[in-house]
């Protein structure tokens, strides 16, 4: 069952108002994508078609290899899926401050090398 509802929106950071939410109604989602992309990488690890959640990202993606650090080595795809991989990320900013991280990725050319080129953060630390 499907059911909609009227609610506040906004589009990068500009209120639209109250909107009357539908099947065709396109709106800026956000974090329900991790769980969608979790459950599906859940899948595909039950079907052996995903590499195991403790290996390490950079040694499945060897064009970033000129990316790696000691830190950057050792972020596994557990790390991404549970958004602990530590590295620095900045979207308290506004959408229209030229260093909020979230804008910056997806006018990136590469959006994967903008998100694996970010240092490791000091507030962060990587969970191993």
């Amino acid at each position: 069952m499907e059911r909609y509802f009227d609610g506040s929106d906004e589009s990068w950071g500009r209120p639209l108002g109250v909107v009357k939410f539908a099947p065709d109604v396109k709106h800026d989602v956000k974090s329900v994508s991790k769980s969608a992309t979790s459950l599906l990488i859940g899948i595909a690890l039950a079907e052996g078609k995903f590499p195991a959640l403790d290996s390490p990202v950079l040694d499945v993606f060897p064009e970033y290899a000129d990316l790696a650090t000691p830190e950057k080595e050792r972020i596994t795809f557990r790390h991404l899926l549970t958004m602990s991989a530590g590295l620095a990320w900045d979207e308290d900013r506004p959408y229209a401050d030229p260093l909020n991280d979230e804008m910056r990725m997806l006018e990136a050319p590469d959006p994967f090398r903008y998100v694996l080129s970010r240092h490791p953060s000091s507030r962060r630390r990587l969970s191993l």
